[in-house]
This record gives structure tokens, C-alpha cells and sequence, in this order.
């Protein structure tokens, strides 16, 4: 493992200092300073010594603790009830996934300036910006929205109902010598598409680097189980995961509970009755708006 992960190494390390030029986190038409740069430059540079300053002169000798302060946000007054309740986490869910086909199709067939194509703000900006703050203040709700995770829950829970094989059983198992790697080289990979590659702000590209993406994570979690593929092999779950570990507060849901609002909407929409005619077992959906706890899977004798 340890030849592999050099070779990759060396082959991502030739392809990165191949180019030129390296452009930075934006798009969109460059934007001058309102004042010289050196002033910038000169600002950054006093700020870190002065930080650094105000560390010897404030920060005094002491145990330190290894558990950080955080809050369960199950215990906040008022609201914890309502953060975990399942009704809220299946509307989430539904958005999470809408959003994530909003972004394809904008992406593909939208606008091509990158300004004003949604694509291109919501991944950049909204998501990769936005969340990320949003996890190091709040928490990780990451492991719960997760588009990819619910949809993958969703075709499975189909998929397990008209009989085909259970997708929550590995193909393959996933070897403990490759620890964290193979999320390591992926997020490099990532780092080489925000930074390096050319058209990371079209959102054709973007939209179609999404399809290949969501692809790929689909096909990891069949082969090695949805959890083994996002704790171990799946950067954005592991950089949320840590980001979420310097929030205030935690977030404590049920993992086991978390994948039923999708099923449930589902459910609450389809049943299924049973048609035995002769030795043949058909399957086909009657809209029903009823419960879960209100389901009934009934059969009929074919006429």
C-alpha cells in the first residue's frame, strides 16, 4: 500500500507542478484592491505578530483537558426537540437531495456565466464555504443530509422491496491497511479541480464532474457499505466530520433512524399489493396517502 500511495504521490505531485499558473478561490471578473497591495501585505504580516505576541504574553502554563467543551443540541431548551424531530430531518433530507439535482441541471443546462449560473454559487460559495463554516460553528449535520447517503438509502430500500439482494452487505472487504488514503487522494483530486483546473467555474463542467462524482460514490458505497465507504474513503464526510468536532455543539441522531424519513415519504405515498395470478407474483404501486404506522399490504385474488 505504502509503493501505491508513493507512486500516486509522485504521479498527482508531477501533474500539480506541471502547470504554470494557479488561479485562486473565485470567479468571475477580478476585482482590484480599494488600496495598494504592499498595505495588505504589511497588515497580514503584523497581524500574525502581533498574535503571536499576545499568545506569549496572555497564554500561561497549564493542564489542559482533552475533552472539548460541547453542547448536545438534543439538550438545547426549546428548539433540541424540534432540530431532531423526525418530521424537520425528512424535509431537510428531501431539500438536500433536491438541491443536489438543482445543481446538475443548472449546471448542464443553465446559463453558461458562472456569475449567474446557481450551480457554480451554491457549490462554491453556499456549499463548500458556507457549510464548512457552518459545521466549525454549529455542528455536523453533514452525516444526516448527505444527498448521496440518502439517495443511496432510498434505491436501496426500493430495490430490497421487489426483491433484489440486500445493499447494506459489502461485495468486498475493505482492508484496514488502506486506512484513510483513499479519502486522502481524493480530496487531492478535488484540490486539483478547484485550483488547477481550467474550468472548474463552467458549470458544464462542473455539473458533469458531479454526475462522475455521485457516480463513483454510489458504486464505493455497493462495493464496501455505505458506512465503510463515508468514514473512510469519502473526503467530504471526513473534513465535515472534523470540522464539526470544533463547534460548540454536537449532533446526536440516531444513525439508525436517520435513513427512515425518505423511506417513509416513500411509503406514505406507494404501497404495494400483492397480485398472485397463477404462479406469477406482480408488484405495482397504489397511491395511498397514509402513515407508516397506517400501512397495510393487503393481496387480491386476480379475477
Amino acid at each position: 500500500m505504502k509503493k501505491i500511495v508513493c507512486i500516486l504521490s509522485g504521479v498527482l505531485a508531477f501533474i500539480f507542478f506541471s502547470y504554470s499558473t494557479v488561479e485562486a478561490h473565485g470567479f468571475g471578473q477580478r476585482y482590484d484592491l480599494p488600496v495598494p497591495l504592499p498595505m495588505f501585505l504589511y497588515g497580514a504580516a503584523f497581524t500574525v505578530a502581533v498574535s503571536f505576541v499576545l499568545i506569549t504574553v496572555f497564554l500561561r502554563p497549564r493542564t489542559v483537558s482533552s475533552h472539548f467543551p460541547s453542547y448536545n443540541t438534543r439538550n438545547l431548551p426549546g428548539i433540541g426537540s424540534l432540530i431532531h424531530s423526525f418530521s424537520l430531518i425528512m424535509v431537510f433530507k428531501i431539500l438536500s437531495v433536491s438541491f443536489l439535482f438543482l445543481t446538475v441541471l443548472t449546471g448542464i443546462f443553465g446559463t453558461d456565466k458562472p456569475a449567474e449560473n446557481f450551480s457554480v454559487i451554491f457549490v462554491w460559495i453556499i456549499w463548500w464555504v458556507g457549510f464548512a463554516f457552518f459545521s466549525i460553528l454549529i455542528g455536523n449535520f453533514w452525516n444526516t443530509l448527505n444527498p448521496w447517503g440518502v439517495c443511496y438509502d432510498l434505491v436501496s430500500y426500493i430495490l430490497n422491496k421487489i426483491g433484489f439482494k440486500s445493499t447494506s452487505v459489502a461485495v468486498f472487504k475493505y482492508q484496514a491497511k488502506w486506512e484513510l488514503w483513499p479519502a486522502v487522494i481524493l480530496f487531492i483530486l478535488f484540490a486539483w479541480f478547484e485550483n488547477i483546473y481550467p474550468f472548474n467555474a463552467d458549470p458544464r463542467h462542473l455539473g458533469i464532474a458531479i454526475i462522475l462524482y455521485s457516480i463513483f460514490t454510489w458504486v464505493g458505497m455497493y462495493l464496501f457499505s455505505k458506512d465503510i465507504w463515508l468514514n473512510q474513503c469519502d473526503p467530504f464526510s471526513l473534513m465535515f466530520k472534523t470540522f464539526g468536532l470544533f463547534a460548540p455543539f454536537f449532533v446526536n441522531i440516531n444513525t439508525k433512524n436517520t435513513t427512515q424519513p425518505l423511506k417513509i415519504f416513500f411509503r406514505s405515498l406507494v404501497t404495494l399489493s400483492y397480485v398472485k395470478k397463477g404462479k406469477k407474483k406482480r408488484y405495482f404501486p397504489i397511491f395511498s396517502p397514509v402513515l407508516e404506522k397506517d400501512l397495510v399490504f393487503f393481496s387480491k385474488k386476480s379475477r
